[in-house]
This record gives structure tokens, C-alpha cells and sequence, in this order.
């Protein structure tokens, strides 16, 4: 519908200004007026399309956001020496509570590879 379409572009700019901070499913529910059962089928519709990136349950970024997010930590990992969570936490300068998730997707898709404490680009990896 009109509404739909009116809710999805609100939402998808909510998130791409929230950056790595971005509101969780029931949040967007929370503000949104109208069409709030929508809302979780909007995300999923979003994510299927390209505009959105589900990083964990209840955590989604905009695409754009994670391909920064990503091209960032490309730069900051090209050394091979690796980071911490702290470390990319501090670099992102975000929280906890988001660079978790964001380390364990970035560990799930390939793009980077744990090794004990410190997160290497998986592209980087030297074979032991």
C-alpha cells in the first residue's frame, strides 16, 4: 500500500542515520503510527531487497552503513596484526552491545576470521 511504501523509505532513513547504533524491530514498532504490524514484514522485504543488512536476531543495519562499516575496518585490519573487540568497538566508536554482533557477522559472512582475542581479515590469513 501507499502507507507501506511511505513506513518502509521512514524506516530505511531511520536506520541509515541511526548508523551502527540502529533501533531494534520493536523500537521501529514502538514509533511508528501507522501500519505498525508492517513493521517486521517491511524489515525482511528491506533485507531481501539490498537496502538493509540483518547483522543478528533484532539487529539490522542500513547497507550502506555496514558496507562503510566494512570498508573501514578493511583499513584498520590491512596490517594483518588484528584487533580486539575493544579495539574495533573504539574504532567504530560504538558499544558493546553493537560491536559483538557486528565481530560475530563479520566472522559468519567471511570477511574477517577470530583468532583467540583478535579479529584478522579472513582474506589475510596465513596458513600455519
Amino acid at each position: 500500500s501507499q502507507n507501506e511504501k511511505k513506513l518502509l523509505t521512514q524506516l530505511l532513513e531511520a536506520f541509515r542515520k541511526a548508523g551502527l547504533q540502529s533501533p531494534s524491530v520493536q523500537q521501529c514498532h514502538d514509533q511508528t503510527m501507522k501500519n505498525q504490524e508492517s513493521v517486521r514484514q517491511l524489515l525482511t522485504l528491506a533485507v531481501e531487497h539490498g537496502d538493509l543488512v540483518e547483522i543478528a536476531t533484532d539487529y539490522f543495519l542500513h547497507a550502506d552503513v555496514e558496507r562503510e562499516t566494512r570498508a573501514l575496518l578493511r583499513e584498520r585490519l590491512a596490517s594483518g596484526s588484528g584487533l580486539t573487540i575493544s579495539e574495533i568497538r573504539e574504532i567504530l566508536n560504538t558499544t558493546r552491545k553493537y560491536a559483538v554482533p557486528l565481530c560475530e557477522y563479520f566472522d559468519r559472512i567471511g570477511f574477517t576470521q577470530r583468532r583467540g582475542d583478535v579479529r584478522v581479515l579472513a582474506d589475510a590469513r596465513i596458513s600455519s
